[in-house]
């Protein structure tokens, strides 16, 4: 029998190349927002207020037009845009991948991969095609596609930190921690000051269990980006299993303060109460997060326990009915019953209920 208190880690997102940012690329032109029509008159771009005959316009004025919309989010006429380009050149591989990426913006991920297959076709050794392509594999799920893909990038550019970075996504997705390590701190040494490849190498040091690297990576994250909340958070989860409850508390405390309404942190910071039997300000806390986010069913699970704990057994059930329903398929019954936080309910007069609840005990139970 044993204890099972969830604490919930912050994950990171896949990171698009800064060359493919269309932000990036107006600044690059050394653009400003309120003088971009003005700017952009000199240079043969379209007035964007105006209509412009289109038999005046080269596939490269379409495709600088589109970079302008995609900047400013005005994504569908951006699309229309590089479509033009490629109408009056069909070979024009930056076109299509420029086209895939706001396809992956909106949403739309399989046709991007078309979109970056196409340019890949034109153009074989097209590295940010390649990267690109990772990307949204990656956020398909698609984890060994996205491998290959981003070695492929690899391959044809050594020294290209981010494609290291989101290398070490897909190599944690796939539970290759030891290599998702490797990748991370590649990325770092071309890149010392990235703050989101300290912060991903801390999480692949927790997946290991060295949990002193952990907290030294989330450290190097913070003192790189002040304002890093996830490093913050993750840093509180670390210093809990590390025993270390005060300065977890402070950790949770500043993610607070950064972004009041974290239920996540919330749920965290009520974790540590929890385990460490302060059970009026984790019941609080539990409760600020549950209002925050209704649906997050591990603060129901942890809230149970500690209804437990207060003698409130009918409310421990109602909590335990939530967290099941929230948790849907991934709901683990033997979790529940394994955790002796629930004894009082499963050996007592609430065991009938207990059992319609969290379904059938083990063998022995």
């Amino acid at each position: 029998m044993k204890k099972s208190i969830l604490f919930l880690f912050v994950f990171t997102s896949f990171l698009l190349p800064q060359s493919l940012d269309f932000t990036k690329l107006i600044e690059n032109y050394q653009l400003e927002k309120e003088s971009i029509e003005v700017k952009f008159a000199d240079r043969g771009y379209s007035n964007l207020s105006k209509k412009e005959n289109k038999d005046t316009k080269t596939y490269i004025d379409y495709y600088n037009q589109a970079v302008v919309l995609a900047a400013y989010q005005l994504y569908d006429e951006a699309l229309k845009a590089f479509d033009e380009a490629i109408r009056l050149k069909p070979d024009f591989a930056d076109a299509y991948l420029s086209k895939g990426l706001v396809l992956a913006i909106l949403g739309h991920l399989e046709k991007a991969l078309k979109a970056f297959d196409e340019a890949i076709r034109l153009k074989p050794n097209y590295v940010e095609a390649y990267y690109s392509k990772g990307v949204v594999l990656g956020n398909l799920g698609r984890n060994e596609e996205a491998l290959k893909a981003y070695n492929k990038a690899i391959r044809l550019k050594p020294d290209f930190a981010d494609v290291y970075y989101n290398k070490g996504i897909v190599l944690g997705n796939l539970g290759r921690n030891e290599e998702a390590l490797k990748a991370y701190q590649k990325a770092i040494q071309l890149k010392r000051d990235d703050a989101d490849a300290y912060y991903n190498k801390g999480i692949a040091l927790g997946n290991l269990g060295r949990l002193e690297e952990a907290l030294k990576a989330y450290n190097k994250a913070i003192r790189l980006r002040p304002d890093f909340v996830n490093a913050y958070n993750n840093k509180g989860v670390i210093l809990a299993k590390l025993g270390r409850p005060e300065e977890a508390l402070k950790a949770y405390n500043k993610v607070i303060r950064l972004r009041p309404d974290d239920a996540e942190a919330y749920y965290n910071k009520g974790a540590v109460l929890l385990e460490f039997e302060r059970y009026d300000e984790a019941f609080k806390v539990f409760n600020t997060a549950i209002i925050l986010k209704p649906d997050l069913a591990n603060a129901y699970y942890n809230r149970a326990m500690l209804q437990v704990q207060l003698d409130k057994f009918d409310k421990a059930l109602e909590d335990l009915k939530n967290y099941r329903k929230f948790k849907g398929k991934a709901f683990d019954s033997i979790r529940v019953w394994e955790n002796s936080y629930f004894a009082p309910l499963y050996k007592g007069k609430y065991r009938k209920r207990f059992i319609e609840i969290v379904g059938q005990p083990p063998k022995g139970m």
